[in-house]
């Protein structure tokens, strides 16, 4: 029995835990004792992320099907479900030393992400969750906080398979960075645009509005803590 191991590449640790912002309704929480199923799409890609955490390595099983499975340097590991006929086990080690077995199977169900939910979840300060709700509420709205300066719009493009979000506006104080993007629904049908799509490890996401008609755009607002990068 082969079992192939694949590490990320420069990959760091993003652990602020603004994951608050981000509810993940169909979140699992991870348990080292326990094999998770997980089912994806026989269409596209689905994305696996562990909440304010990153996957650095893991080992799958049977090693054939390395072509559905990929582990990126930002600490996502994404499957594609088309072709998968058989039972893919994974096990995934994160940056802060977590270890989780999966089963994953490919079924005729939407694409979705998929979050583990970390067991290892900092606490942050309540007076910093207030700040940076109040500040992404602000840029929403379209104001700039006190403190906040314009930057340089660094931040690359977002892109689902339904959806495109392009970095228009950088702003940031002291101690966080805020990006501001434009995203639009490039699909022919309605779309829910979920907070997963657009987070980051360690980010908080503010979307204005949720639901796009085609060819319709809304804000989002991205907040992270400054010198923390993917």
């Amino acid at each position: 029995m082969t079992i192939f191991k694949t590490m990320a590449s420069k990959a760091v640790l993003v652990g602020w835990g603004m994951s608050i912002f981000v509810a993940p309704a169909s979140a699992q929480q991870m348990n080292s004792d326990q094999v998770l199923s997980l089912v994806v799409s026989n269409k596209g890609m689905t994305r696996v992320s562990v909440g304010d955490d990153e996957i650095r390595e893991m080992f799958f099983y049977p090693d054939n099907l390395q072509d559905h499975v990929t582990l990126h340097k930002s600490g996502h590991l994404f499957i594609a479900g088309e072709g998968l006929e058989r039972t893919l086990f994974i096990t995934l080690m994160t940056s802060k030393g977590e270890v989780q077995d999966l089963k994953v199977e490919s079924r005729s169900v939407a694409v979705k992400p998929i979050m583990l939910e970390s067991t290892k979840i900092p606490k942050i300060p309540k007076v910093e969750i207030q700040s940076a709700q109040a500040w992404l509420e602000d840029f929403a709205r379209g104001f700039i906080p006190a403190g906040f300066q314009r930057e340089f719009v660094a931040a690359t493009d977002r892109v689902t398979d339904n959806t495109t979000a392009v970095a228009t506006e950088s702003f940031a104080n002291e101690s966080h960075e805020v990006t501001i993007y434009a995203a639009k629904n490039k699909s022919d049908q309605d779309v829910q645009i979920d907070s997963h799509n657009f987070s980051r490890p360690g980010e908080g996401v503010y979307i204005v509005k949720k639901l796009l008609s085609p060819n319709e755009s809304t804000k989002v607002v991205t907040i992270r803590k400054k010198g923390k990068s993917i």
